[in-house]
């Protein structure tokens, strides 16, 4: 029937029309184009991370109270603010340390809160509840910093100096890693940039008592001079005839030099300096964190530099970027003496495990390809491969419309997808070749009949598929701590039960109706009536063996009868003598293929009538179903119309019934075996198109379209 489906576009399903559809059309190779190139440039553009870009959003709120003890700072800072931070809405874990001088919050929002509506809520609740700091007591106000993923540093550059006479420390080290911060923040692509292991220059002043004690200077009047001395006051306007003039008071201590010619106070007529009462010198700061270099058994200080990136960006690209701006920056703003190591490359591992991916992805693609040019051919193998490539290409398009990176994810996703789309282009394409072997019509032709027969199946086995996948996407797993896997709230809970028993039923759907699968001996393509005649295979005769062990080396060997080696004792001692069984005939399976009638066996009239029959396969009669029912008439009136017989088989008995009229004529019925109509048709109504005694095509009753 499949040459009628073929001829006539108007009973194809929707599958066999969109395969005609695009068969015919002259922008199908423009489109197949269109796909490629799009897949090109998406692979192209598309960011590339190690991990996916997953909205975590977290900050810390530094509440700052020089001076106090950790167990003050917990009591009149700490505690206070947890329960205030804790009623916002969306916090997933809270993280408080108190410390000398100050109070530290983490807060953890769940992940999914938008970083923009997370810092906001967060603000808001601190300004409206101010009055829950300690007044009058040096508290601060709250400082917030947000964080997220892209926190985390793609790139770490570690500056060092050999040893030798122009080794550089951690001091020297740091001048040029925040030269070289200023350079890395005008790169495109970067966001946060700091330096770990710094070390800065400080201005140590060590008061002498007796000296202050000489000049009548108090510890309190220096401190006061010495912050009033270093400080800027703001910028003011002087207006003076029409013109105004920007005066700013004030200035900051450049050098040591300055600092002891500091007035600090007076003795008689005479100013007091501050290198007469005090030790001034230019020092080093008491680093809280160190950095070190290793090289084999040594260690060199070491500054190392953090740099991020802004969300987005593609991680590879602005790591190379770092990398050739430093490579520039060498003997200019970085010395001879000063190695920088990357200790961190982002971009790196991210390439690698892209790279990686991809060419796994390449391989089971080619590994299909070749497999369908061994089992089917050229042309089936480059139909598949070009189906599977644009298919691929689309997809890599549309995850870069909707924002998605190249990641270890994404990619696993794609890898994995490929057995669907695998599984759906060869069962298309291996339809199409069974169609084209049986040697009816021209290949053009075939395809719309071939493509409909598996097109709809097909794609409710993909429905199938993604239904089981869907709860995948809206169960957030990641979003739960180990400890927390289980902690579902009911709106998952419904859409997970809904989405398991709605890809149960689609599963028992397609089981149902899914295409007829050519189980022997009833494949389509083979001749029921050569079947019934082939030749029984005539049984096997007996045999005799000898089973004997050798003396020496233990080992067991069989010997016929014949064989008069076995009767040498010296070196062979009887084990077993064994007799094969008589093999039983062999009867050809479509031997069983019969059907009958009130008046006999009615089988050779039928599997040896010329032309076309339509056997019509009904279970029972009363439970028939009316859709099924009606397609059987319209096959009725078109065998009519071609001239073809139809006969109708059942395993239900027909007690002198001889005609079933399914609504447009009577059909002669025939009694057939049970078991051969289930390993005929592999369903409970369908249909077997014969053409001389050839099975040509099989159907369920879904996939009946007359």
């Amino acid at each position: 029937m499949s040459n009628e489906l073929n001829g006539n576009r108007e009973r194809l399903g929707p599958a066999g029309r969109l395969a005609a559809l695009f068969q015919g059309s002259a922008i199908t190779p423009l489109l197949a184009l269109v796909g490629l190139l799009l897949g090109l440039f998406a692979v192209l553009v598309t960011p590339k991370e190690e991990e996916p870009q997953i909205d975590v959003t977290f900050a810390d709120v530094y509440i700052p109270f020089p001076g106090a003890s950790p167990a003050e700072v917990e009591s009149l800072v700490t505690t206070p603010a947890e329960q205030v931070v804790s009623q916002i809405k969306g916090i997933d874990t809270l993280y408080s340390f108190s410390q000398p001088d100050g109070a530290l919050l983490v807060v953890v929002f769940k992940v999914g809160v938008s970083r923009e509506q997370a810092i906001v809520d967060l603000n808001n609740q601190l300004d409206s509840n101010r009055d829950w700091l300690p007044q009058g007591i040096g508290v601060g106000q709250p400082l917030v910093k947000p964080r997220g993923i892209d926190d985390v540093p793609i790139v770490s550059l570690t500056l060092w100096s050999k040893e030798g006479s122009k080794q550089l420390g951690a001091f020297d080290l740091t001048r040029v890693a925040h030269e070289l911060e200023t350079e890395l923040k005008r790169i495109p692509g970067t966001r946060d940039i700091y330096t770990l292991g710094s070390q800065s220059a400080v201005l140590r002043v060590m008061p002498d008592p007796a000296a202050l004690s000489a000049h009548g200077i108090s510890w309190g009047e220096l401190s006061q001079r010495l912050a009033a001395a270093n400080q800027v006051g703001p910028t003011q306007a002087i207006e003076q005839d029409n013109s105004e003039i920007k005066v700013q008071v004030g200035q900051f201590l450049q050098s040591e030099q300055e600092a002891r010619e500091l007035v600090v106070g007076l003795q008689g007529d005479k100013p007091v300096y501050l290198g007469e009462v005090a030790r001034v010198g230019l020092g080093e700061e008491t680093p809280v964190q160190r950095s070190w270099m290793g090289q084999g058994q040594a260690s060199y200080p070491a500054v190392t530099l953090a740099i991020g990136k802004q969300p987005g960006q593609n991680a590879v690209e602005v790591a190379k970027r770092v990398e050739a701006r430093v490579e520039s920056l060498r003997n200019r703003l970085i010395p001879a003496g000063v190695e920088v190591t990357v200790t961190r490359d982002y971009g790196v591992t991210a390439e690698t495990k892209s790279n990686t991916l991809i060419g796994k992805l390449i391989f089971a693609t080619t590994a299909v390809v070749l497999l369908v040019l061994v089992s089917m051919g050229w042309r089936e193998a480059l139909v598949v491969g070009v189906a599977i490539v644009i298919t691929l290409a689309l997809t890599l398009f549309a995850s870069w419309a909707w924002g998605f990176t190249l990641n270890r994810v994404s990619l696993f996703a794609l890898i994995f997808s490929i057995g669907i789309l695998v599984d759906d282009a060869i069962v298309v394409v291996e339809n199409i070749h069974r169609h084209r072997g049986l040697g009816k019509g021209v290949l053009k032709d075939l395809i719309p009949g071939a493509v409909d027969e598996v097109g709809g199946p097909t794609i409710l086995a993909t429905l199938t598929v993604i239904a089981a996948l869907l709860p995948m996407a809206f169960v957030v797993w990641w979003r739960y701590r180990p400890d927390k896997i289980f902690a579902f709230n009911a709106l998952e809970i419904v859409l997970t039960v809904t989405f398991f028993f709605l890809s149960m039923y689609l599963g028992y759907y397609c089981y149902r109706h899914l295409p007829l699968i050519d189980f022997l001996p009833y494949k389509v393509g083979v001749n029921i009536w050569e079947g019934m005649h082939a030749p029984v295979v005539e049984p096997g005769e007996t045999e005799t063996v000898l089973v004997y062990r050798n003396i020496k080396t233990g080992k067991l060997r069989e010997f016929s009868l014949d064989d008069t080696a076995w009767q040498d004792a010296e070196k062979w001692e009887w084990v077993d003598t064994r007799t094969t069984d008589e093999m039983p005939a062999i009867r050809p399976l479509m031997s069983e293929f019969s059907l009958r009638d009130a008046e006999g066996d009615a089988t050779e009239e039928i599997v040896t009538a010329p032309g076309r029959v339509y056997m019509l396969c009904v279970t029972s009669f009363d439970r028939l179903p009316r859709g099924c029912a009606k397609r059987f008439a319209k096959v009725v009136r078109r065998a009519a119309e071609e001239g073809a017989r139809v006969v109708c088989l059942t395993p239900q008995p027909l007690y002198g019934v001889t005609y079933h009229d399914f609504g447009s004529g009577d059909v002669r019925c025939y009694n057939i075996d049970a078991s051969t109509m289930k390993t005929m048709l592999r369903a409970n109504n369908g249909m077997v198109v014969l053409e001389d005694g050839v099975i040509r095509a099989k159907k369920n009753c879904r996939d009946i379209r007359p």
